[in-house]
């Protein structure tokens, strides 16, 4: 009896942990932004559905694989992840340009350091900020068109009082 109960015990803990591992997967894969995780030399430990869709590589072909090797634009923030890990404080790189499907892109990157069982790494995640950007861009534009307005305004009311004493003196 002490066996069978031992026995049920382990199956309903791993049954819960198997739960448990479904449930962070599908929250972590419910978010739009890209989360990788990767260990001390760069290796992937985790590539969530987003990364997924991103790379066109799934997770399985993934893991274990060098980072740099599978997301190139990561490749260039090496040394960001390395002083996350070393000096266990986030980093963050803001609007980073990039090519996309012949495409300029932005992304907000953040790298979190991630000590876990002992072993020492990072979290990457990756946010598509372009409509941001591009309507920051927008903003811009539109206010210089309305400084030039001003501007073309005050001149034209600048010259339109001169003329208007020498057209009352010629009548």
């Amino acid at each position: 009896i002490g066996t069978v109960l031992e026995i049920t015990e382990r199956i309903k803990a791993e049954e819960d942990r198997d739960r448990m591992r479904s449930f962070l997967k599908n929250i972590i894969d419910s978010m739009p932004s890209v989360l990788i995780s990767v260990d001390r030399e760069g290796n992937v430990l985790h590539w969530n559905s987003q990364a997924e869709k991103i790379v066109g590589i799934t997770e399985s072909q993934a893991l274990g694989r060098p980072l740099e090797e599978l997301f190139p634009l990561l490749g260039l923030l090496k040394k960001d992840i390395e002083r996350a890990i070393e000096k266990t404080r986030p980093q963050k790189v803001e609007k980073l340009e990039h090519r996309q499907d012949e495409e300029t892109r932005y992304s907000d990157i953040l790298i979190y350091p991630l000590e876990a069982n002992g072993v020492q790494g990072a979290v990457i995640r990756i946010d598509d900020v372009t409509a941001r950007v591009r309507l920051e861009e927008m903003m811009v534009q539109t206010e210089k068109m309305m400084s030039v307005g001003g501007l073309a305004a005050g001149m034209a009311h600048e010259i339109n009082n001169p003329l208007s004493g020498i057209l009352m003196s010629a009548l």
